[in-house]
């Protein structure tokens, strides 16, 4: 199988990287990653109501309910060793008190002694226009003119985001209990109100370009992965490219010969193409995705 570029070149999420590195901690200090977790982190933080093991769904009121796009209710997973790689439950207030460990210095020495956190902000990779990738968290070095770093998730019944400003030592946390919730738009909007401007100038709307529908039609196609065998399907329509996932059609706008805005959540999507203006593959997010025609899709 050709690689997708050199090392370092390009990236695509995987929850399997993070899964080595809670092997590596397990190997290292002779203790379950839960643990490890548990016992470094959770508890000396006083983050009382986060774990592995979370009060069944319908326990008590105070424990949230998932639900799928359509309100059809899920039960937690079965960790395994997913665990590591988003297996811990918590609460906004939880949340809270974990950003306090990037934003207050003495908090954080207090808790776990002297860390680094300088790394995990590297820029490594280009995400998403003015958003970089570091080393398990996303920085945004200029939004609304504050340095964000952040990161979002999402399981089948939960849609999360979690982020903070450390110049303003202020964290932000959006927590939902239903499957593709924009918890990012939503925690973004936030912080905007909190820097006392307009929710809806957090989304950066990009000048528009003019394709022909000849120009338009190499990028159509079903695109999919190992991770998501669904997919996304990009369709011509009535006023360009259009976008089919999970039931929802979003409009997309030409911003680059080769890069598209979502209308809908201002999120880039950005297609390799390669000779012959022939279009191989996506890259929306953190995340790579070929193009269904393609010979290595099974």
């Amino acid at each position: 199988m050709k690689p997708i570029g050199a090392p370092g070149e390009r990236i695509s999420y995987s929850n399997d990287a993070f899964l080595l590195l809670g092997a590596l901690i397990e190997r290292v200090s002779g203790v379950d990653y839960r643990e490890f977790i548990m016992e470094r982190i959770v508890r000396p933080a006083g983050m009382k109501r986060t774990s592995f093991a979370p009060p069944e769904q319908g326990e008590d009121t105070n424990t949230a309910v998932q639900y799928m796009e359509n309100l059809v209710r899920v039960d937690w997973p079965t960790l395994g060793n997913y665990a590591v790689g988003g297996g811990i439950r918590s609460t906004v207030n939880d949340l809270l008190t974990y950003g306090s460990l990037y934003t207050d210095l003495a908090f954080r020495e207090s808790v776990i002694g002297k860390m680094d956190t300088a790394e995990m902000q590297e820029h490594v990779a280009v995400v998403d226009g003015n958003t970089f990738y570091g080393h398990g968290l996303m920085v945004t070095p200029d939004f609304g003119g504050t340095v964000l770093i952040h990161h979002g998730g999402g399981q089948p019944g939960v849609s999360s985001s979690f982020g903070f400003l450390p110049d303003q030592e202020v964290t932000f946390v959006v927590l939902t209990n239903r499957t593709a919730v924009s918890a990012e738009m939503l925690m973004k909007g936030a912080i905007y109100t909190a820097l006392g401007r307009s929710p809806e100038e957090s989304m950066v709307r990009l000048p528009e370009i003019p394709l022909s529908s000849d120009e338009l039609k190499p990028f159509t196609g079903h695109y999919l992965n190992d991770e998501d065998p669904d997919g996304f399907r990009i369709d011509a329509g009535e006023k360009g490219l259009v976008m089919r996932s999970d039931g929802r059609t979003d409009h997309l706008r030409p911003v680059d010969p080769g890069q598209f805005q979502i209308d809908r959540t201002g999120k880039l999507i950005r297609f390799d193409v390669g000779s012959g203006e022939k279009v191989d593959m996506a890259f929306t997010g953190l995340r790579v995705y070929w193009k269904s025609s393609n010979n290595r899709i099974k």
